[in-house]
């Protein structure tokens, strides 16, 4: 499912900002950037500098898909905002993902559908519970 987020342009690290900031940020826009570094460590063994380095270049690229702002809450504290590209980045990502999705579940009955759905919201229950 990652290389159908990621598609052919986007980076691993890339895709899990642009998803985080999708599915975790304000209005699924925005992102404190020590948010993401928190998101990032619970999964990934990927440190500040590192983050930092990803940050820049999906700021600065030929079309940036983030920008980095000073936080209005926090003097010390940036902001990750989505670009327009980077929006139109994150519905690439959903129509990659809904196309793998449709390839997998061909001929599959409403009910089999069903309890797949089932069994991964289980899955994600049992790995929170694991996690807290």
């Amino acid at each position: 499912m990652e290389g159908a987020l990621r598609g052919e342009d986007l980076t691993h690290h890339e895709t899990v900002i642009l998803w985080m900031i999708h599915s975790e940020g304000k209005d699924g826009h925005s992102l404190p950037r020590k948010e993401i570094e928190r998101l990032i460590a619970n999964w990934y063994e990927l440190g500040s500098p590192a983050i930092t380095k990803v940050l820049k270049r999906m700021a600065t690229g030929v079309t940036p898909l983030i920008t980095i702002r000073d936080n209005p809450r926090s003097a010390r504290e940036k902001l990750v905002v989505l670009t327009r590209a980077g929006e139109e980045e994150i519905v690439r990502m959903m129509d990659r993902a809904n196309t793998m999705i449709d390839d997998i579940t061909v001929g599959w009955t409403d009910d089999e559908i069903e309890d797949g759905l089932h069994f991964l919201q289980r899955v994600i229950e049992r790995v929170a519970e694991i996690r807290s």
